[in-house]
């Protein structure tokens, strides 16, 4: 296994980090204009989230599927397209108008880990991939306004395999979600939260056409959520816990990647309905009523290649089919950038709607690159780096995952990462006895022994 092209970063938005910092401005508070709740929730978004990557890439990622977020859509790109290991820990910040009030922002996380070993891939992690809610004023109790939230969590676990000499590769996720419901007054105290539990999967394929062309196709099953069950009361909003539904989702890729420098993808999705399901803030606004298509197109180009640099662009757009009524469709442009001097990363990511934005801005190390300095982890073979701005079409497999390359050579002996794994404790035990000899030796420089004089010889 090569550890390459791996980072993990704290992930900050910085529109949101202007308004706390930045002069403070009073928030309307909307009015909920039903006083009591009768429809399920749809429990899907219809915008990017995730990490710098995949937003900069606008989602397009059932082609490739090269990261941990990225093998969220198709799971197969794990033992096909990703090329030794990848972390992520994300956030995004998100201002929708098509959701609720502007000036109110949507948080969503993301947290996991991928590898593989040859002809296997893996993945797990945590996701939160829905999310709607702000403070309102209710009619049941006007002057006393609440903080109303509806949101989803996800747990994944991802496997994948490769078949006929890695032309064909099989992924399967399985996922405990996770529905939280929330009621929280203006002082914070929490005074209804109630979760509610479901299980669903993902099952993706990808398959290597000539020049490196990588077809995926995946589907996600829909889950439900019971919504509480109805088993806290809510006075201030009555029949507030109600089930949330996330649709079936089909996704179609293709992915292309001339070389190690770049690479690019179409993807689209087909999203089920969701019939009966409303926004939070209007139950007269129904979403989800119809099946929806959600096209993608994306590309990333490393254009920096030093020993101790990297950089990378990320570009695309997508449509944004709405699944509400009412909304009007929109067209998103989004861009991004990573520098990785060293063992730091640095990036930022933007992606821009009417109504609609997510600035990202990452501050973070890359705990592979220092575990590999310090020798806890071996330092895996790396091909002649191209400097800046290397041709971005011209076909090479070098440097490429192993799948990918038409005739393989192991430049390294074999790397299990599960091995590599269990060693640092041992690597960690080692370093810190040389590193404690080392300052001993300092503190405690060893004596020199003293010449003994040779005695006069009589004459």
């Amino acid at each position: 296994m090569k550890i390459k092209g791996t980072h993990f970063f704290w992930v900050l938005n910085f529109s949101g980090f202007l308004i706390l910092f930045g002069s403070k401005k009073s928030i309307a508070i909307d009015q909920i204009p039903y006083n009591t709740r009768l429809s399920p929730f749809s429990a899907i978004g219809t915008t990017v989230r995730g990490d710098i990557r995949t937003v900069g890439m606008s989602g397009a990622t059932v082609g490739l599927g090269d990261t941990f977020i990225a093998s969220l859509d198709n799971p197969a790109g794990l033992a096909m397209g990703l090329n030794g290991a990848d972390s992520n820990f994300a956030t995004n910040i998100i201002y929708d108008r098509n959701i609720q009030n502007f000036d109110n922002s949507l948080s969503t996380y993301e947290l996991g880990v991928a590898f593989n070993q040859y002809p296997w891939g893996f993945s797990f992690g945590y996701i939160s991939p829905y999310r709607e809610g702000q403070t309102y004023s209710l009619m049941n109790s006007p002057d006393m306004p609440k903080t109303l939230s509806v949101s989803t969590r996800e747990f994944h676990f991802s496997v994948a395999h490769l078949f006929f000499k890695n032309r064909l590769s099989v992924g399967l996720s399985l996922i405990l979600g996770q529905s939280v419901q929330e009621i929280l007054s203006v002082t914070n105290s929490q005074e209804v939260n109630a979760q509610s539990y479901s299980l669903g999967s993902t099952i993706g394929v990808s398959y290597q056409l000539p020049h490196r062309i990588l077809f995926g196709l995946s589907y996600r099953l829909p889950m439900s959520y019971p919504g509480g069950g109805f088993s806290q009361n809510t006075p201030e909003l009555p029949n507030f816990l109600q089930p949330l539904e996330t649709p079936g989702r089909l996704g179609i890729g293709v992915g292309w990647i001339p070389n190690r420098f770049f690479r690019t993808d179409f993807t689209g999705f087909i999203l089920g309905s969701t019939p009966r399901t409303t926004l939070l803030r209007d139950e007269a606004t129904s979403i989800g009523e119809n099946i929806t298509f959600q096209p993608r197109l994306g590309a990333a180009y490393d254009f920096l290649d030093f020993k101790e640099l990297k950089g990378t662009l990320f570009g695309g757009t997508y449509y944004e089919t709405s699944r509400a009524e009412k909304t009007s469709d929109r067209f998103h442009q989004t861009v991004g950038m990573e520098i990785k001097p060293w063992i730091f990363n640095l990036g930022w990511g933007l992606d821009i709607a009417s109504g609609y934005r997510n600035y990202i801005v990452s501050l973070g190390i890359n705990p592979f690159k220092i575990m590999s300095k310090i020798d806890l982890i071996p330092t895996p073979w790396h091909p002649r780096y191209a400097k800046a701005f290397p041709p971005p079409f011209y076909q090479s497999d070098q440097g490429l995952s192993r799948p990918l390359v038409k005739h393989w050579v192991a430049h390294d002996p074999d790397l299990n990462p599960i091995q590599i794994g269990l060693n640092i404790p041992h690597n960690i035990e080692k370093k810190s006895e040389k590193i404690s000899q080392a300052i001993s030796d300092i503190l405690s420089p060893p004596k020199k022994k003293r010449k003994l004089a040779h005695p006069k010889k009589l004459e």
